[in-house]
């Protein structure tokens, strides 16, 4: 019914005439339409970044709320969102146009990209630096970060709980002094899953 013309008619008791009001024209605005995509990627791992754009139809965007996983992303408050190995997960946005109108968009999974390799960052270092490694998601087993010097002695050993891909394992060698090390991954057994090199300096 949206163009219609309206007016309403009071009669009163008498002796009083009845009135009537002037017209008003019911207008019913669309809901927005919300599409969003990821560009230049959907699965990622450490080092990569993604940006998330939308488009909003007919009527421009008045404010923004992106959610990861149902869960207002704070800060997020533009038609675009950049998100890196630790904002995986389910991305949407939800948007109240220039007419007051409010709709949800499509869904956009960010989701780990399977890659033998660790990562280290930063490297070179100043002595602290984190170690990244693929993990299937909810693998809750302990992983061994051992660390040896170029003489092939261990100086460092450490257990961390992994509970999603690519969880980060933060190290801090700064007492260890400059040169380079190996870092090798392990598993719960003991076996080695990967093995890279950081240079401290």
């Amino acid at each position: 019914m949206s163009g219609y013309q309206y007016r309403v008619i009071i009669n009163g008791a008498a002796p009083c005439a009845s009135a009537t009001s002037f017209k008003a024209i019911l207008t019913v605005n669309p809901l927005p339409v919300i599409v969003i995509s990821a560009s230049p990627y959907t699965s990622l791992f450490p080092g990569l970044t993604t940006t998330i754009s939308s488009t909003v139809t007919p009527v421009a965007a008045n404010t923004y709320t992106w959610l990861r996983n149902g869960v207002v992303v704070a800060g997020a408050v533009t038609g675009t969102i950049t998100v890196d190995i630790d904002g995986l997960g389910d991305y949407q946005l939800r948007v109240n146009d220039l007419n007051g109108c409010s709709n949800v968009s499509n869904i956009i999974t960010i989701k780990d990209s399977v890659n033998a390799k660790c990562f280290i960052y930063p490297n070179p270092t100043s002595g602290k630096f984190q170690v990244r490694y693929h993990s299937a998601a909810s693998n809750v087993l302990p992983r061994t970060l051992t660390i040896y010097d170029t003489k092939g002695d261990r100086v460092f050993t450490q257990f961390y709980t992994i509970g999603r891909p690519y969880d980060r394992m933060d190290v801090d060698m700064r007492a260890y002094g400059k040169g380079l090390y190996w870092v090798e991954i392990g598993d719960l057994n003991g076996n080695r899953l990967a093995i890279c090199r950081v240079v401290i300096q």
